[in-house]
């Protein structure tokens, strides 16, 4: 009669701490998630500006080009033709070099965490959280793991990184 008692005793105790682990891993990856979210706009913010000014800087050279070789391109429109060509290539290949690859690797959260890795010592802990919640989200993945070493260490780098200043 009373192993009945003790088993659901046991099955509440054990159901209260898998939700709070829940609820502590969630508050920690919104924390976590937030914190890249404003690194990100930084970065994001940052790469328009020297990827802006770089691409002006060399839209400019090649209008100072352009008005300097002027009286050549007079004689030979087939120069003319060859020089826009070349500028032409040259601002698209400073566009996609300068500007849109380093851009689209500021959308990963991987990247803005090596990120802040770089910057602020961390000791892996910021990486590794980030990649655990993102397997976390995949059952397969998060059966791989223990759910109460992911929830502490990932509520360890929120406290980590709650008391940084980005």
């Amino acid at each position: 009669g009373r192993i009945i008692p003790l088993i659901a005793k046991a099955l509440k105790i054990s159901f209260i701490n898998f939700e709070s682990k829940r609820v502590v891993m969630d508050g920690a990856s919104a924390i976590i998630k937030r914190t890249l979210n404003t690194v990100r706009k930084r970065a994001i913010a940052n790469c328009l500006c020297e990827g802006g000014a770089l691409v002006g800087a060399f839209f400019f050279l090649f209008l100072l080009l352009g008005t300097i070789l002027g009286g050549l391109f007079s004689y030979l429109p087939e120069a003319r033709t060859a020089f826009y060509v070349i500028s032409f290539f040259g601002l698209f290949y400073i566009i996609v070099k300068m500007l849109l690859i380093p851009l689209f690797s500021l959308l990963r959260d991987e990247r803005i965490a090596l990120l802040i890795e770089k910057a602020y010592p961390l000791n892996d802990s910021l990486i590794t959280s980030v990649q655990l919640i993102k397997d976390s989200a995949s059952p397969e993945r998060a059966s791989l793991f223990s759910e109460g070493l992911v929830s502490l260490q990932i509520a360890d780098t929120a406290e980590r990184v709650q008391s940084s200043e980005f």
